[in-house]
């Protein structure tokens, strides 16, 4: 993201790993956090509210009947990369960023993204072919020397 190049410039690596540890963790993780920001974007825009827990005198959106079945899987991951943020950058990358490139990232790591030229393999690869690929993919994200905060493979 060229908006946090000088602010935050390893971002995007930072989520980055922690949302490859997690679905290597839990499977399920990008699907519950695709359908988490999917109900936090899809009324009035990504401002992450759905993250916010309620308090004694208010009730949270994340709190809201509607919100109840959302995948814990997927807050986890979340609140994990938003920490991991925090501690590198503290208070300069917002909560709804990091929903969008934790997803991003965990939908690519789990269509089989690879070192190979960076192309999912949709259609033709089965389950164990897509895992093999994410297992492949997870061992090439390793800073190449001309550019520190770029990954080897080609996105």
């Amino acid at each position: 993201m060229i908006f946090y190049n000088k602010s935050c410039p390893n971002v995007e690596r930072i989520i980055h790993n922690v949302v490859s540890q997690k679905l290597l963790e839990a499977p399920v993780t990008s699907a519950g956090a695709l359908r988490i920001l999917f109900h936090d974007c899809f009324v009035e825009g990504c401002d992450a509210s759905v993250l916010i827990a309620s308090s004694k005198s208010n009730k949270a959106e994340r709190d809201s009947e509607i919100n109840l079945s959302l995948p814990g899987d997927g807050y986890e991951v979340f609140f994990r990369a938003k920490r991991a943020v925090e501690l590198q950058c503290p208070g300069v990358v917002s909560c709804a960023d990091v929903m969008a490139i934790a997803t991003r990232d965990l939908v690519n790591l789990l269509l089989g993204l690879n070192c190979t030229g960076g192309r999912p393999k949709i259609g033709s690869a089965k389950g164990k072919k897509r895992w093999a690929d994410f297992q492949g993919f997870k061992s090439c994200w390793k800073p190449s020397s001309s550019e520190p905060n770029k990954a080897n493979c080609d996105f």
